[in-house]
């Protein structure tokens, strides 16, 4: 792709370790301008994918899905907005077919904010944050894009408690991790339920 635009989709706080775990193998690249790209393969096996974002960077931002276009496939989207990546998005009403949580694209409110969940968010100036669930809510009128979320999976460098003492099993994961300044975003990926890719635990991801 030739635009640096992204797109978000998930809100789970989380830390993808810069390290490299024993018997993992990092391939990074630079898919665009401020935009760079982690594949990681391990021995479960599993394949992680991490696109670390520069917000300052001319031309690159993040975008939500706005309603109009919810019921596209991830891929879809993405290439139908010209974006530099897409990762799938968070919590959703199988029955009645309807984001779950807050979600917000161009400044617009599409589904209603659940004190219960966690969200991503951008504000007008371009700087990303995170609400972890049931924490006290920032106003809504200055969040450009926003995506709901849980749990919460690193809290001030570490992996919470909640999460370590959670036999959550291995699954396809999505999540995202925002810096302490909101100028970085982390959004991170780990492919399952097929050969190459058995998935992660939520330890593993926040780990």
């Amino acid at each position: 792709m030739t635009s640096s635009h992204i797109i978000l989709a998930v809100v789970v706080a989380c830390i993808f370790s810069a390290a490299t775990p024993a018997l993992a193998q990092d391939v990074w690249t630079s898919p665009n301008s401020g935009v760079t790209h982690l594949h990681r393969t391990t021995v479960a096996p599993a394949e992680f994918h991490a696109l670390i974002v520069d917000l300052h960077h001319p031309g690159v931002r993040i975008r939500t899905t706005p309603q109009s276009e919810r019921w596209k496939t991830t891929s879809q989207y993405a290439i139908d907005a010209k974006l530099a990546g897409a990762i799938n998005a968070g919590p959703w009403f199988l029955i009645s077919q309807r984001a779950k949580g807050l979600a917000v694209s161009d400044g617009e409110i599409w589904s209603v904010d659940d004190e219960q969940l966690g969200f991503f968010a951008v504000d007008a100036k371009g700087v990303a944050s995170i609400v972890a669930p049931r924490e006290p809510r920032p106003s809504l009128r200055n969040i450009s894009e926003g995506v709901a979320g849980i749990p919460l999976l690193v809290d001030a460098g570490r992996v919470t408690p909640q999460i370590l003492q959670l036999n959550s099993g291995r699954g396809a994961r999505a999540a995202v991790r925002v810096s302490k300044d909101g100028n970085t975003v982390i959004l991170v990926t780990d492919d399952g339920r097929q050969a190459s890719s058995v998935g992660a635990s939520l330890d593993e991801v926040g780990q």
